[in-house]
């Protein structure tokens, strides 16, 4: 279960997030943008350590920083990574973020992700994860692979399609 928030004004971005999950865990984040076709990113977030299955590439204790493109059609460049501020893993995600409007109604979105670290168990993983979606208006269909979920040697594809509101 989770809340986000997305505000938006002029040349800033600011999306707080709160995540409850079974066995008691607790998160909460903030991602940033400022800038207006070039703008910087930066993040941040904490949990209570609680384990739980993360439906993400990311790890939950981390620092975000990276840097993007926007043009006026809403076309999106951005490279930013993601590093474990907390355990001293090493854990460390490179995304490379590409969005481009194809029509008025479609929308076509690819993250590549490569990640470098050890996992819980001592695992060292070097691999590249991603995601595409594709969006239809409200509608959207994803699909994303994952060679080392949460950083174990399980291999993951997800598949998911929804609404948005």
């Amino acid at each position: 279960m989770g809340y986000e928030y997305d505000y938006h004004h002029d040349w800033l971005t600011f999306i707080p997030s709160a995540q409850a999950a079974t066995r008691g865990f607790l998160g909460a984040s903030v991602y940033g943008e400022a800038g207006r076709r070039f703008f910087g990113i930066g993040g941040f977030g904490r949990t209570n350590l609680r384990p739980y299955w993360n439906l993400g590439f990311d790890p939950n204790d981390y620092v975000e920083f990276g840097a993007g493109y926007r043009d006026s059609d809403g076309n999106t460049i951005s490279t930013y990574t993601i590093r474990d501020s907390r355990l001293g893993t090493g854990q460390t995600n490179t995304h490379i973020f590409l969005r481009r409007h194809l029509h008025s109604d479609w929308r076509l979105t690819l993250d590549l992700v490569h990640e470098h670290g050890h996992g819980d168990e001592g695992l060292m993983v070097k691999a590249w994860a991603s995601s595409v979606d594709v969006d239809w208006r409200r509608w959207f269909v994803r699909v994303a692979r994952d060679p080392h979920v949460n950083y174990t040697p399980d291999r993951q594809v997800r598949v998911a399609a929804g609404l948005r509101f």
